[in-house]
């Protein structure tokens, strides 16, 4: 079952303008940020961070971003903080990252404001983080609607409040806000009637917009006829725009279908090749090396079918007490 999700933090609205420099402008920069100049030195940061021109590097990053920040310049102040939050090129430090953030927050730096209202919701002062996140909302960042929605739903348990936050931040196109709408009716939480149409027409309109996890909901409903007339070649398309950003549950329904060979060719390599991806970027949840015992068995290979399931109660003995495939019980006890 998909989540609500949260947005974390904002960088500055500039991070990738300086892509498509030629080295001769790149090499003007570094000269200027030698010279001083604040806002060079902020760029040349993210040069490092972003291995623009320039070997990748979140500790050249911090360096160039505290001379920058020396002189109070905001968008450096806030990457700055960004790496002492996030514990990227130096230690994390939460009180460096909040006095970074506030010397660009109290100089409207509109993400700034955002990153730092998070932070203080994050450490639990609520009055303080909610401040800042109104602030960032006034000014015109819809992140922050969204995130106030995030808390007024799942934190104050206020769910008129955040439902009208998140609507907000949706009508204005944040596709996160659109998405938690779309749970919202989906599983008719949060005061909501249950609404599968209205869930569909949600999570289009964040699918359109990039966000990953609404991709993997709209091929969902496509695949179901859930909201929408039933189309399963184009629920097999968003689960393959998904998957490519490596959304899980898309990667694993991808699996399936060449394993099965319900749109494609039964591939067994191709199936185990995309079930290793969830196991590369999730190590430790039980449910991808279930998807692979059972991608094993579907091809007859029940010796690696067995060594999958044995992971899966390593991990949680408890897995399969209400969802046990049918062979594993012969696979365990060898008969398999």
């Amino acid at each position: 079952m998909k989540k609500i999700a949260l947005i974390t933090a904002a960088m500055t609205a500039l991070l990738f303008a300086g892509y498509g420099r030629t080295p001769e402008q790149r090499l003007e920069l570094i000269k200027k940020a030698h010279e001083g100049n604040a806002e060079a030195q902020w760029e040349v940061g993210l040069m490092h961070e972003n291995g623009e021109g320039v070997t990748q590097s979140y500790e050249e990053a911090a360096k160039w971003y505290e001379k920058a920040a020396a002189q109070n310049y905001p968008a450096a102040c806030n990457n700055l903080a960004l790496l002492y939050h996030s514990g990227k090129g130096v230690k994390t430090n939460l009180k460096a990252a909040e006095k970074y953030y506030l010397i660009a927050a109290k100089q409207n730096h509109l993400y700034s404001e955002y990153n730092l209202g998070n932070l203080y919701m994050n450490m639990g002062k609520d009055k303080k983080g909610l401040k800042w996140l109104e602030k960032a909302a006034e000014d015109g960042y819809d992140g922050a609607l969204c995130n106030m929605g995030y808390y007024y739903t799942n934190t104050k348990k206020d769910c008129a409040k955040g439902l009208l936050l998140y609507r907000q931040a949706a009508e204005q196109g944040n596709r996160v806000a659109q998405y938690n709408l779309g749970i919202n009716f989906e599983q008719g939480t949060c005061g909501l009637q249950q609404d599968y149409v209205e869930a569909a027409k949600w999570f289009l309109k964040s699918a359109d917009n990039g966000f990953a996890d609404a991709q993997f909901c709209i091929g969902k409903c496509y695949m179901l006829g859930r909201g929408v007339e039933q189309n399963e070649e184009l629920g097999l398309v968003w689960f393959e725009r998904a998957a490519a950003q490596n959304e899980p549950s898309a990667i694993n329904q991808l699996a399936y279908a060449y394993a099965k060979g319900k749109f494609f060719a039964p591939n067994k390599v191709k199936a185990l090749s995309l079930i290793s991806k969830n196991i590369e970027i999730d190590p430790k949840n039980p449910n991808w090396y279930d998807s692979k015992g059972e991608i094993y068995a579907i091809f007859g290979d029940y010796k690696n079918a067995k060594v999958m399931y044995e992971k899966v109660l390593k991990i949680d003995p408890k897995f399969y007490e209400n969802n046990e495939p049918a062979v594993l019980d012969d696979i365990i006890k060898g008969r398999k």
